[in-house]
């Protein structure tokens, strides 16, 4: 009979953390955050924090996050790749924080250095083009 107590406190266990780990996937920059929070020295959950960060309308929290991931693209044993396309996604997105705060001409600075190192690299050629085109007053190009 006691093996049957201790099976059910364990399914119990179990299930408070379940609920626990469910309410996680209910908000996104709680989810990011905790995936940061586990995987500290990657990238590519900094850079997922920092877009539910602007989609949260918090930039001053989103530009943060862009910035460590850039740093964290840079660390010892990451590959080229992982460096290039990883910092290159980073610094687009800081720029767009940067836009829409005002800072225009850092952002602008920002962009063409991301496309002097990557010319490949669409998305920040493109919302270079936007900055250059669209009138002070306009709304980023991620809103």
């Amino acid at each position: 009979m006691a093996r049957w107590h201790v099976v059910g406190a364990w399914l119990i266990g179990l299930a408070l953390i379940t609920a626990s780990r469910a309410s996680l996937w209910t908000d996104e920059g709680r989810l990011w955050a905790a995936a940061a929070a586990h995987s500290p020295a990657k990238p590519r959950p900094w850079i997922n924090l920092g877009n539910a960060y602007v989609r949260a309308r918090q930039p001053h929290l989103a530009e943060t996050a862009f910035r460590r991931a850039v740093t964290l693209t840079q660390a010892p044993g990451r590959t080229r790749e992982e460096q290039r396309y990883g910092r290159a996604i980073a610094e687009t997105n800081i720029a767009i924080v940067l836009i829409a705060r005002g800072a225009r001409e850092e952002a602008g600075a920002l962009l063409l250095a991301v496309i002097d190192r990557m010319p490949e690299a669409q998305t920040p050629r493109r919302v270079h083009q936007w900055l250059m085109h669209a009138p002070p007053t306009s709304s980023s190009p991620a809103s």
